[in-house]
């Protein structure tokens, strides 16, 4: 049976996407979302989604495991980190167009496409995070309660960064842990409107 938990696990890893990970095996992004989701239990594609994925092929399907190994062929780590700064624009903060910076990047996020690191504006997510502190993104990982993102709404370009402590369908809910006197802490955001939560999995905490 194909072990569709791993192959989500994998992709997020390498910072694939599902249509990149499409492409890379040849088959179209609807059979993908179908495997991951754990519709297709066999698929004669299990050799090109180990070499896609970096894995052999008994770890895509334990039927597998007689396969001679595949030679795998690591992906070279990116170049430095690129660091985002977040700025208030009246109601609401954004970041700057270009990165303001860049830096080593960590082990954790070296073959991840897209990640950056976020500065800390503020101290609304004290005491996880403090004005000044860097915040080191995964953009391509699940959304999961009990974690911590930067939401981006898809047409303000609003910039959030919250703990995520449920979701619906249609919801996320998100928490600030030290929100203004005269504000709440904890909010609903369409999923919509923000659709693509990006995992906070770390911080350089100020010097």
């Amino acid at each position: 049976m194909v072990e569709h938990e791993r192959i989500v696990a994998r992709r997020a890893e390498l910072g694939l996407s599902q249509a990149e990970l499409a492409r890379r095996v040849g088959v179209s992004q609807p059979m993908i979302v179908e495997i991951e989701k754990g519709r297709v239990h066999t698929t004669k594609f299990v050799i090109e989604l180990a070499r896609a994925l970096e894995l052999q092929p008994q770890d895509i399907d334990p039927r597998y495991a007689d396969h001679p190994p595949l030679q795998i062929i690591s992906v070279e780590p990116l170049g430095e980190l690129p660091v985002r700064r977040i700025v208030e624009r009246g109601e609401y903060a954004e970041f700057l167009p270009s990165p303001i910076d860049s830096i080593a990047r960590p082990t954790a996020l070296a073959n991840v496409r897209d990640a950056y690191a976020v500065l800390m504006h503020d101290d609304e997510m004290a005491p996880e995070f403090e004005a000044g502190d860097l915040l080191l993104v995964h953009p391509h990982l699940p959304a999961v309660a009990g974690y911590s993102y930067v939401f981006i709404n898809a047409e303000s370009e609003a910039v959030l960064v919250r703990r995520l402590t449920k979701q619906s369908s249609v919801h996320w809910l998100a928490k600030r842990w030290s929100p203004p006197a005269e504000e709440v802490g904890e909010i609903k955001l369409v999923r919509s409107e923000w659709p693509e939560p990006h995992r906070i999995i770390g911080k350089f905490s100020r010097g």
